[in-house]
């Protein structure tokens, strides 16, 4: 695209491009008169992938397509590559036998719980997208809060061993569960923490058991 153009200069073209999903991974090599650092940094700021100084030969003009198609080409198979791996392990997150779950953001919404986790909280599917206290209201002052946030507030992960958690399940009442687990908070690329994911084995049933051999015992 030529930077200067009637009706709708190259930036502009450029600037509608980036906008559309069909459109924006488009290799774009601007074109101008202009030379020197700084038409070259704005081209690229505004999103180019080259910024090509007139006059220039067909040669050197096919050479630089050439390349950023191989690059646009490279990029996609790591892209695609990338997404298969994501449904490949969240398909083992959601088949797992284990409690799992994903907490985003400081109100720690759900992006995701597999069946294991909703069918121990007693829940469906229709927490995702809800912050933790809004889909688990019984969590309210219960330890367990605060040790979520303070997970995400920290940093640090916390590993629990037969901890007490009250939920309200099926029947509608507060029942006693428990859990050995992890929460183990996870950072941006700028190294701030983004979410927290959750795993957990629920021991109630262990739990219950142990305790009647020590009354039958004491």
């Amino acid at each position: 695209s030529d930077v200067m153009m009637p009706i709708m200069n190259g930036f502009e073209l450029l600037k509608e491009l980036r906008q559309h999903l069909q459109t924006k991974n488009i290799p774009v090599i601007m074109l101008s008169a202009r030379a020197g650092e700084e038409a070259r940094i704005e081209g690229v700021e505004a999103g180019a992938d080259d910024y090509l100084v007139k006059p220039f030969s067909s040669k050197e003009l096919l050479a630089r397509i050439s390349a950023h198609l191989e690059m646009a080409r490279v990029r996609k198979k790591a892209e695609n590559a990338a997404e298969t791996e994501r449904k490949r392990i969240y398909e083992l997150f959601m088949q797992a036998p284990a409690v799992i779950a994903v907490l985003r953001g400081p109100e720690l919404k759900f992006e995701l719980a597999n069946e294991r986790y909703l069918e121990v909280a007693g829940k469906d599917s229709s927490i995702i997208g809800k912050p933790i206290l809004e889909a688990l209201p019984e969590l309210k002052g219960q330890p367990i809060e605060q040790i979520l946030f303070n997970v995400y507030n920290t940093g640090q992960p916390f590993f629990g061993n037969e901890v007490l958690v009250r939920l309200v399940r099926q029947k509608g009442d507060l029942e006693d569960v428990y859990f050995n687990f992890v929460y183990q908070p996870y950072v941006t690329d700028q190294n701030q923490v983004d979410g927290i994911l959750v795993h957990a084995v629920d021991v109630t049933e262990q739990v219950m058991n142990n305790r009647k051999k020590d009354c039958v015992s004491g």
